[in-house]
Parts: structure tokens; C-alpha cells; sequence
């Protein structure tokens, strides 16, 4: 398993031998860690949240394709109330 920096705010997990499900519940797990935990930045306490779009590498997409299929579905957790995770549409 691997994680890239992909832009400013956003990472690319790969998780070898892992389908959509497991991908969905790590993601969950990451997310839920995150929302409970508390960051520090010049004596302010700040609460974070984190977006996931999850799916699964098709062999018959480039990389920029199946990435862009990951980065459509972030958006759309986004864009459904933030601190989640989609694994579709």
C-alpha cells in the first residue's frame, strides 16, 4: 500500500488486492480518525475533516483516467456535505 500527494489538499491511496469495499472501509476508518482528532496550530485547536472518492484501478484506463474517476467521485462527496466517503457515481 501507498500514498501519493496528488496537488495541494490531495492524496492518492493505492491499496494493493483490495476491491472497492475494503477501499470504502479504510477510507471510513481514516476518515473517522481524522474527524476525532484534534490539530493544534498556534495555540487554536482546529477541527479537520477529510473527503474521500474511492474506486477500484481498471487495467484498461490510464492512470490520469482511473484517477479521474477517484477525483469525480471526492467531488462529489464534496459537494454532498463534505467528511465522507463515495465509492460510486
Amino acid at each position: 500500500d501507498t500514498v501519493y500527494r496528488w496537488g495541494g489538499e490531495e492524496f492518492v491511496v493505492l491499496l494493493d488486492e483490495t476491491d472497492i469495499f475494503g477501499a470504502a472501509r479504510a477510507a471510513e476508518k481514516i476518515r473517522a480518525a481524522i474527524e476525532e482528532s484534534t490539530c493544534i496550530f498556534e495555540g487554536t485547536a482546529i477541527q479537520v475533516t477529510v473527503s474521500f472518492g474511492c474506486c477500484v484501478v481498471n487495467p484498461n484506463m490510464t492512470a490520469e483516467e482511473n484517477i479521474a474517476v477517484a477525483d469525480k467521485r471526492l467531488y462529489n462527496a464534496k459537494e454532498s456535505g463534505r467528511n465522507r466517503v463515495v465509492m460510486e457515481g
